[in-house]
């Protein structure tokens, strides 16, 4: 244990006005810090109190019928035209450049396009744009994705050459009547965004905008090889769902059969388009009017794709079947890649969304993409009832700015300061002390990133301790399974790819029902770890400063690290030598550099040693498997795996194999082994000597923080082996300090 003690966050129809196109439209409280340089080899690891400072394709030929009067189970009676020359006009042929009118009245007041008919295929696209009022027009919203940015088509607005995206200009060309126009809403045409103040009113009104519409259009691109099949798969699962035939059972012979080989494979495709991964496309599917669903020359009802993201569940349950029997299967990939579809029927059954259900709205849109970052945030807003405040939109904010008021409010609303766990999750690890945009380093950033750490606690609160238990076991048996010979020919890579991903979660037990009031104090804490047990959050937020005071107490400092692994097991790979060596040492174990050809032909087992130690296993999986803790006992038995540690080299094999199976499910990826003074653990890819390990109250695991000029950088979740059930808090040992992350 440690020597010393340390001392202390309805619709009618509206006048339409014709618009023109000449126009243009210091710290926060006094209290002791952290030291800076790690302790001498000699000394405590554990600072003293007296250091503490202040923190300071080709277009197709025209239907003959608007959009909303054509059926939507049937393909397009069309073929695609003969080649042609370009329908884009050099801008020279036009007139000026189109320039926005401003609007007179901005609450209610939105602009509508109208696409003129045309029987030529080649004809250039000719719109109209107007002024009209949201709760007066009649009207389409068109649901889309902007695709590459660098790839543009011309338009001519009201006479004038106006630029677009590919996609959407190709949308338009399918979209086109030949007799009747056509009025819509598109985000890209009707807003200004070079307006900043235009901008962010229109967006606040977009929620309406959608209700309001007659219709709402969904473009997926173009033609799907096969995707008749994929429509008649649809219906045939509609009309079992509705004659009462859904039982598990009878759908496993379906599951596998040939027959529906190629459907499954055009309906994962369609479920693999671009339009899944906008952050926008959520809240237009929800709040959509009579959505449709237009891929090419077909169309078919949104009922159709939700009614397949209901039955998500059953399909997991009938692939796992199928998995562990042998037996052939073309499920595997659409269950994993329906994880949006299955995310948006949830939130089209639980909408608005209520505090209880913000953690698991905010997990489920920061993989999503927007060409303006603000988006990841802004667009979750009008998902929320009306009383949640998460922040305000504004675009006249920074990058930075949104996102720290994003966490703040997370905090204010839930109680929980869980989000901390997000920050090295959705940050580039080779950006963590560089953040962009002025982001502090302990707000999390939901602009993509490369490399994704898996939280040290699986997101599922939806999942009971039976639960996890019962999918660990599943995990472990098909992985297992795997090294068993089949005279199936099967979809081997359906099948490694159902295997290597992470479990979904259950998104309609996640978002629940929004009628419950604000939490007065912090809500409960479902976890496997307790670091700090029950203890209660004292976080400050100031925006002015964007820093975070948090109230805790360090528990240990880093004396070195590993490189980190990446898709390497941890004795492989980058971290292989580190292991062998300075691991070994502080395990009492034999040790070798591999750097030294002698020892590498010398046979010496340092690499076995550490492989069978059962702390090197409890650490590199930060003592869980699969989201179930492995228990007090010094071996831990997993079923159709083995035991952690391994009891022999044969089961260290296939414990082994198991793991490398799941290699996209293992805590230790992307992350680093390191030491202390009085343990071992794993910390984020930009962990080093003099880092200091503290534990914030309310907070479920350790987090690695960093002495800079204002504060501290804060870089991300830590195992601390031994430290994980509050043993750091039992007796009253620390007293814990403010600090302030920056």
């Amino acid at each position: 244990m440690f020597k010393r003690i340390f001392h202390r966050k309805n619709r009618g129809q509206g006048k339409v006005t014709t618009q023109g196109t000449s126009e243009r439209g210091s710290h926060v409280r006094e209290a002791s810090s952290l030291n800076e340089e790690p302790p001498a080899e000699e000394t405590s690891s554990i600072i003293p109190a007296s250091s503490f400072k202040p923190l300071d394709q080709e277009p197709p030929a025209d239907r003959t019928s608007p959009i909303k009067s054509a059926s939507p189970l049937e393909p397009l009676n069309q073929e695609p035209p003969a080649e042609q020359t370009s329908p884009i006009k050099p801008a020279s042929l036009l007139g000026d450049e189109f320039k926005y009118e401003s609007f007179k009245e901005n609450l209610g007041t939105f602009r509508l396009v109208t696409v003129q008919p045309s029987t030529n295929p080649s004809a250039s696209i000719e719109c109209t744009i107007t002024h009209d009022q949201i709760t007066g027009a009649n009207y389409n919203a068109l649901s889309y994705t902007w695709g590459d940015p660098n790839q543009k088509g011309t338009i001519t607005l009201n006479g004038s050459p106006f630029s677009v995206s590919k996609n959407l200009f190709v949308a338009l060309e399918h979209l086109r009547d030949k007799k009747e126009p056509l009025t819509l809403w598109i985000d890209a045409i009707c807003i200004n965004k070079a307006d900043v103040d235009e901008r962010t009113q229109q967006v606040k009104q977009m929620i309406d905008i959608y209700k309001n519409a007659t219709q709402v259009l969904i473009w997926m691109g173009e033609e799907i090889e096969n995707f008749e099949a994929a429509i008649d798969l649809m219906n045939w699962v509609k009309s079992v769902m509705s004659s009462g035939l859904w039982v598990t059972d009878n759908l496993v012979d379906f599951a596998g059969s040939p027959y529906r080989m190629e459907a499954w494979k055009a309906l994962v495709e369609l479920l693999k388009r671009p339009w899944w991964s906008r952050v926008w496309i959520i809240q237009e599917a929800v709040f959509g009017n009579d959505p449709v669903v237009i891929c090419g020359r077909h169309r078919f009802e949104w009922e159709l794709l939700q009614l397949l993201g209901e039955s998500r569940d059953t399909w997991n349950k009938i692939t796992w079947s199928l998995l562990q029997q042998e037996k052939p299967f073309y499920t595997g990939e659409f269950v994993h890649t329906s994880d949006r579809l299955n995310f948006i029927t949830a939130l089209r059954a639980s909408h608005p969304i209520g505090p209880e259900s913000l953690r698991a709205l905010l997990y489920g849109v920061r993989t999503s993409e927007a060409t303006d970052p603000r988006d990841k945030v802004f667009a979750m807003i009008g998902l929320l009832k009306n009383d949640i405040n998460l922040c305000e939109v504004d675009y006249r904010k920074s990058i930075g700015q949104v996102y720290a008021e994003a966490a703040a409010g997370f905090l204010r609303l839930t109680g929980s300061p869980h989000f901390l766990s997000w920050t090295h999750s959705t940050t580039d690890w080779n950006g963590y002390m560089n953040r962009p945009n002025g982001i502090p380093s302990w707000a999390p950033s939901w602009i993509a990133c490369k490399n994704d750490l898996m939280e040290l606690q699986l997101f599922d609160d939806s999942m009971s301790l039976k639960d996890r238990e019962s999918l660990s076991k599943e995990i472990a048996q098909a992985a297992a399974g795997s090294t068993m010979k089949t005279t199936f020919h099967i979809d081997l890579s359906n099948r490694a790819f159902f295997i290597n991903r992470k479990p979904s979660p259950n998104w309609s037990t996640l978002f629940t029902s929004s009628d419950s009031p604000l939490p007065k104090t912090s809500t409960p804490r479902k976890s496997i770890y307790s670091a700090t047990q029950d203890s209660r959050h004292a976080i400050t937020f100031n925006a002015e400063r964007g820093c975070l005071s948090v109230l805790g107490f360090a528990i240990d400092v880093l004396e070195d690290a590993s490189p980190t692994s990446t898709f390497s097991f941890p004795v492989d790979g980058p971290a292989s030598n580190w292991t062998r060596s300075t691991l070994n040492a502080k395990l009492g174990l034999p040790t070798s550099d591999w750097s030294d050809s002698d020892d590498a032909e010398s046979g010496d087992n340092s690499e076995i040693a550490i492989q069978l130690h059962p702390i090197f296993w409890r650490t590199i999986l930060a003592d869980q498997w699969q989201g179930v803790r492995l228990g007090k006992d010094v071996t831990f038995a997993i079923p159709g795996v083995g035991s952690i540690p391994p009891s022999s080299i044969e089961e260290l094999f296939k414990l082994r194999k198991a793991v490398a199976s799941l290699e996209n499910q293992v805590v230790f990826r992307w992350r680093k082994i390191f030491i202390t003074k009085n343990t071992i653990g794993l910390a984020p890819p930009v962990a080093q000597a003099g880092d200091v390990i503290f534990g914030i109250l309310g907070c479920d695991v350790p987090y690695l923080l960093r002495k800079c000029d204002r504060g501290y950088n804060f870089l991300g979740e830590c195992y601390v082996h031994g430290f994980m059930d509050g043993q750091a808090m039992k007796g009253g040992y620390f007293e814990p300090v403010i600090v302030d992350l920056v």
